[in-house]
């Protein structure tokens, strides 16, 4: 949104992502360190793998870790998931199950006996994959029912802007007493199009 001399005016500017999968990964390890270090943590060194490695090995003060990077994309039926125009409605219960398996994919690929941290960094890259505050719960419950692991923590990232984001870290992360994913089997987000959206005026 932005102010002028003639009133308020809305604008929707896409994120310009790089085209290619090292580029994008290059770019959202560049939004990692940036949110780590406005929380008070220190990257040290991001060094780029071999193929059939982690993607990423990072120095911290306490010494280093692995980092795996993967996408986040919500599947639509018979057409590109990047292709999403128009209002999005989704049932929570489905979309967390979608996101958990993502992780879970990781999950069964490594080992829990690697002598180096791994942490794992999930990211979107289109705004029809926004993700709501009960999937995450429901997802990071999830994370911590399936302990033993190989992470030592996952994280999600969300671009806001070209240069911004939420970094959300979904384990560790505290356990809610009682909570129930069951409960939201039957509850639906609905996704506005920002490309369509309003200023409404007073």
């Amino acid at each position: 949104m932005e102010a002028g001399p003639d009133g308020s005016s809305l604008s929707f500017e896409a994120i310009d992502f790089p085209k290619g999968k090292e580029e994008i990964e290059e770019y959202v390890l560049t939004q990692f360190k940036t949110k780590i270090e406005e929380r008070g943590g220190k990257i040290t060194f991001t060094k780029k793998n071999n193929e059939n490695s982690f993607d990423f090995t990072v120095g911290t003060p306490n010494g280093d870790i692995f980092l795996e990077l993967t996408e986040f994309v919500r599947l639509i039926p018979k057409a590109s998931p990047y292709s999403a125009n128009g209002t999005q409605v989704i049932n929570i219960y489905e979309d967390a199950f979608r996101l958990f398996s993502t992780i879970k994919s990781k999950m069964t690929r490594y080992s829990s006996n690697s002598q180096t941290p791994i942490h794992l960094l999930v990211y979107v890259t289109h705004w029809a994959f926004v993700i709501d505050k009960i999937t995450l719960t429901i997802v990071a419950h999830w994370i911590q029912k399936e302990l033993p692991h190989p992470f030592e923590a996952v994280f999600l990232y969300i671009p806001l802007s070209q240069k911004d984001g939420d970094l959300i870290q979904l384990f560790p992360s505290k356990k809610i007493d009682g909570f129930d994913p069951e409960k939201y089997r039957d509850t639906e987000l609905i996704i506005p199009d920002p490309a369509n959206a309003i200023l409404i005026q007073e």
